[in-house]
């Protein structure tokens, strides 16, 4: 192999290791074991990804912030579905008065838990972690 493919395959692999791999989904039986903060990334179709904040209480109801361009906080709710992931809803907080709702997945490892949330439009994918004790 010549030196600069030796050179593509290492840049290949430092990027691959870089990456950020999700722990495996776990099933969860009760929607306060999703109580507390998690930090993460907000990413929308043709918008730039920001920071996203994710407060949750024992029952399920949650505050969401995110971070400029389009920042916004507003407040929501996860309900727990049969197949151990959740659903959540929230009042868009811009004005429009959408009510925007969407499926959470849940995946646990490496001492961290982690939230993938993903709009019913397709459109949006927040995903957020904390660590576990």
């Amino acid at each position: 192999m010549s030196a600069r493919g030796i050179a593509i395959a290492l840049f290949a692999l430092g990027l691959a290791a870089c990456a950020t791999t999700l722990p495996p989904s776990v099933r969860v039986a009760d929607i306060s074991a999703l109580a507390g903060t998690y930090s993460g990334r907000l990413k929308e179709v043709s918008q730039l990804s920001r920071s996203a904040r994710l407060v949750v209480q024992p029952n399920g109801n949650f505050e969401l912030t995110a971070s400029e361009p389009r920042g916004f906080r507003t407040l929501g709710v996860m309900v727990l579905e049969p197949d151990g992931t959740f659903k959540y809803l929230y009042n868009e907080s811009k004005g429009e008065g959408k009510v925007l709702s969407g499926k959470g997945v849940v995946h646990e490892g490496d001492g961290r838990r982690v939230l993938v949330l993903t709009h019913d439009d397709g459109l949006q994918t927040m995903t957020v972690s904390r660590s576990l004790p």
